[in-house]
């Protein structure tokens, strides 16, 4: 798991305390959080993780930089996202999200949020279509808030991104991949 800068652990980095920034809603910070994503990735592949290995997982804003990082970037398998908005704190995932190349995306949200959110996000994906919404009947329980409050929620999300693990190496011997 990563803390993206100015949460949870990453909240400081030396001398810089991003927190403030989080807490003010700083767009310029939250624009850059795509990054973070960037650094995670690069960080597992320099340990020789096989990129039909890497399953992006992220939580409200979480989202919104994983939907921006994979409009530039093909090095992961497949995303879940938990609460996915559209414009997360200036983060535009509506003109990001049709950019998303053929990989599965688990879109999970509450009740709640579902028509503002992942509905969304799927219509306009576009022609790839290889997204799912599950809208979930809990109310109030925004990103990883669902986790513990839906039964077997973090099972499922187990299940699907192992079997999507599985999908990306079956399609080795169909098409050629690049790098390890």
């Amino acid at each position: 798991a990563v803390d993206m800068r100015g949460h949870g652990k990453s909240a400081k980095q030396g001398r810089k305390d991003w927190s403030k920034r989080v807490r003010q809603k700083d767009k310029k910070l939250f624009n850059q959080l795509h990054k973070d994503v960037a650094a995670a990735v690069k960080f597992v592949r320099k340990r020789r993780i096989d990129r039909r290995n890497i399953i992006l997982v992220g939580a409200s804003v979480g989202c919104s930089a994983i939907i921006e990082y994979a409009s530039t970037h093909d090095d992961f398998a497949a995303a879940i996202l938990l609460s996915p908005g559209t414009q997360y704190f200036g983060i535009a995932s509506l003109q990001h999200i049709p950019k998303w190349a053929d990989r599965p995306l688990l879109m999970v949200a509450p009740a709640d949020e579902v028509e503002t959110g992942a509905n969304q996000l799927y219509k306009v994906m576009g022609h790839h279509r290889r997204g799912i919404v599950l809208s979930v009947p809990q109310k109030k329980a925004h990103g990883t808030q669902m986790l513990g409050k839906v039964p077997r929620l973090e099972q499922r999300l187990i299940e699907w991104a192992k079997l999507r693990v599985v999908d990306a190496h079956r399609k080795v011997g169909s098409k050629k991949t690049t790098g390890p």
